[in-house]
C-alpha cells in the first residue's frame, strides 16, 4: 500500500504497473461532509476507546465476511467468458503486458467471494477494472471501461470512484508547469527514442586542451 500526491511529481510507468490497484482521493466538496469528518477526528482525539468501542459491531461483522470470502476464493473459478472479457479492457485500454489482466480477475473474484457468488461474472470485472486500469491506461486507450450490464445488475454496483480515473493517470502537462520536454531544443528532442520514457538527448559539451598542470611544490627537507 502506497500513497502519493500527483502535485509533487509522476512515477513512471514501470513504477506504477507494480500497484495493483489505485483509488483517487477528493477533498470533500461540501460542508457537511467537512463537518462530519471534523466531528469524527475531534471525537477520537477526546476519547479513542469510546469510538473504538462505537464501531466494533460493525468491524468484526466486516472481519467476519473478509474471512468467508477468503475460504471461499478457491472454490471460484474464472470462465473463458470472464477472461476474455478482461483480456478486451486491457487492450481498449492500452496498456503493457499483462499484470492488468491478472489484476483484474483476481480482484473481481475477490469480490464475487466477499459478495457470496458462486462464480466469477462480467459483473465482477467491470466492477473493478478502472481500479487496474486508471494508473496503467495508455495516451491512445479509449478512456474508461463502463459496466457491460445495467448498474446494480445483482445487487451489485461498482465501487465508489471507480467510474473516474485517478489524476495520475495519463496526466496532461499543467499550464503553469510546462512538460519536460519543453525546455528542450526542438532538434534535439528528436534525438530521442520515441517510448523512452524520461530519457534526455545527448548536450555536446565544449572542451579545451589543458598545456600544463602546473608544478608541485617542492618537499621540505
Amino acid at each position: 500500500v502506497g500513497t502519493m500526491n500527483p502535485e509533487e511529481g509522476e512515477l513512471r510507468p514501470q513504477l506504477l504497473d507494480r500497484f495493483g490497484l489505485s483509488v483517487a482521493l477528493h477533498n470533500p466538496a461540501d460542508a457537511g461532509t467537512r463537518q462530519a469528518i471534523v466531528r469524527a477526528r475531534l471525537a477520537f482525539e477526546a476519547d479513542p476507546a469510546a469510538v473504538v468501542a462505537r464501531y466494533a459491531a460493525a468491524q468484526a461483522a466486516l472481519v467476519a465476511s473478509v474471512v468467508r470470502a477468503r475460504a471461499a476464493l478457491a472454490g471460484l473459478e474464472w470462465s473463458d467468458a470472464v477472461v476474455q472479457h478482461a483480456a478486451g479492457l486491457a487492450l481498449a485500454a492500452g496498456v503493457d503486458g499483462i499484470r492488468a489482466d491478472l489484476v483484474m480477475l483476481r480482484a473481481a473474484r475477490a469480490l464475487a467471494a466477499l459478495d457470496q457468488q458462486t462464480s466469477v461474472r462480467v459483473e465482477h470485472v467491470d466492477a473493478v477494472a478502472e481500479l487496474a486500469l486508471a494508473h496503467r491506461r495508455g495516451e491512445n486507450s479509449a478512456g474508461p471501461a463502463g459496466p457491460a450490464g445495467p448498474a446494480g445488475a445483482a445487487g451489485m454496483a461498482p465501487p465508489s470512484g471507480a467510474a473516474q480515473p485517478p489524476s495520475l493517470s495519463s496526466p496532461s502537462p499543467s499550464p503553469s508547469r510546462p512538460s519536460p520536454a519543453s525546455g528542450q531544443a526542438a532538434g534535439s528532442s528528436q534525438d530521442a527514442p520515441e517510448g523512452d520514457w524520461g530519457a534526455l538527448p545527448p548536450e555536446p559539451q565544449t572542451m579545451a586542451r589543458v598545456r600544463s598542470t602546473g608544478a608541485w611544490p617542492p618537499k621540505k627537507a
